[in-house]
């Protein structure tokens, strides 16, 4: 953005990262947003780490004023629908393990043996936001339906996890002693013989390998993309409304940054999968087996037609599942300026 455009006194802007690959979280630990605002009056603050729980949980209801963030797409749904003013910048479909599971030694054969059956789906009592219980949901949803079956045909086993999710502050972004407290959850539940079939991501692959858990059924494998819908995929680039309206330059700026650490990633998949792997909380070997080979190389976010509408049906589902309350029109919702603006800004220094 030229100087004469640019805001002149001081903005706080927050940001928050999810333990998803993103090239916002890789910039961010690069110290690349640090250094393309060095010269700004802009003031840039971690919600994760903050010490009052109540700015720490705006990374999920997304109240924090004048804030960005990139991760999964249910907690900004819910806070749409519950009438914040946040905006749409950027979508980012993920590949991702996605996958219905038994136990090692269950008698269910294929998806069709799920009649009658218990499914774990993991909830969060204690939060305001279920995001765990929209993607088992909507994994097995898709999962039956593409049989012809329905989620009317299995019994629904809730699998609680009580520890609130913005309950403690570690030293990093994310809790991971937490994060492995969560994830166990359905895998007891599931050998231990309280229910059938249990829902497993990305972040549940280790644990996967480790107890010897069966794979059922793979979304990924048998279902095309358009039908895949959980809630980091797409994964969503958002922020403040207040802050895009009284600061379109910094914002330009800041989508430009998350432009130029995509592509750095994308030249440079090595060093970019290790960088995922700490901010998933992953060994770098895991990373393109829990996601994809080239996960490195797909981070830049677009509002292609198709991801618009993806997110649509993301939408729908959650309100299908009771996780957000109010509908609302996704198309409406996306600001389109920003980022042609920011691509054109990267495209000129391109071409000097």
């Amino acid at each position: 953005m030229p100087k004469d455009q640019q805001s002149t006194h001081q903005v706080d802007i927050w940001y928050t990262v999810c333990p998803v690959p993103a090239g916002y979280s890789i910039g961010l630990g690069r110290g690349d947003f640090a250094a393309a605002f060095a010269d700004r009056p802009v003031k840039l603050n971690n919600i994760r780490t903050h010490a009052d729980r109540a700015v720490r949980e705006t990374n999920y209801n997304h109240s924090q004023r004048n804030g960005f963030r990139e991760g999964g797409n249910v907690p900004l749904m819910w806070a749409r629908s519950e009438g914040e003013d946040v905006r749409v910048l950027g979508i980012l479909p993920v590949e991702r393990v996605d996958q219905i599971a038994v136990g090692p030694n269950s008698d269910i054969r294929d998806l069709a043996g799920l009649a009658g059956r218990r499914i774990g789906i993991a909830t969060r009592p204690n939060d305001k936001i279920d995001y765990v219980k929209a993607d088992d949901l909507g994994a097995f949803h898709q999962a039956l339906r593409s049989i012809g079956a329905a989620l009317s045909e299995v019994e629904i086993v809730e699998v609680p996890i009580t520890e609130p999710l913005a309950s403690s502050l570690s030293g990093s972004s994310f809790d991971v002693a937490k994060q492995l407290r969560a994830k166990g959850q359905k895998f007891r539940a599931l050998l231990a013989g309280e229910v059938d079939a249990i829902h497993i991501s990305a972040w549940d692959i280790e644990a996967h390998w480790l107890l010897g858990t069966r794979t059922l059924f793979d979304l990924r494998e048998s279902l095309p993309a358009s039908d895949r819908v959980q809630g980091s995929n797409p994964m969503v680039l958002t922020v403040r409304g207040e802050l895009l309206r009284d600061h379109p330059d910094l914002v330009d700026d800041y989508v430009a940054q998350v432009i130029r650490t995509a592509r750095w990633a994308k030249a440079n998949p090595g060093e970019a999968r290790r960088r995922i792997g700490r901010d998933t909380g992953m060994p770098e070997e895991t990373v393109p087996l829990a996601f994809n080979p080239q996960i490195a190389e797909t981070l830049e976010a677009s509002l292609a037609p198709d991801l618009i509408e993806r997110l649509s049906r993301q939408k729908d589902l959650l309100l299908r599942f009771g996780i957000i309350s109010n509908d609302f029109e996704v198309a409406d919702w996306v600001a389109h300026g920003p980022l042609d603006r920011a691509r054109a800004i990267v495209e000129a220094e391109a071409t000097g």
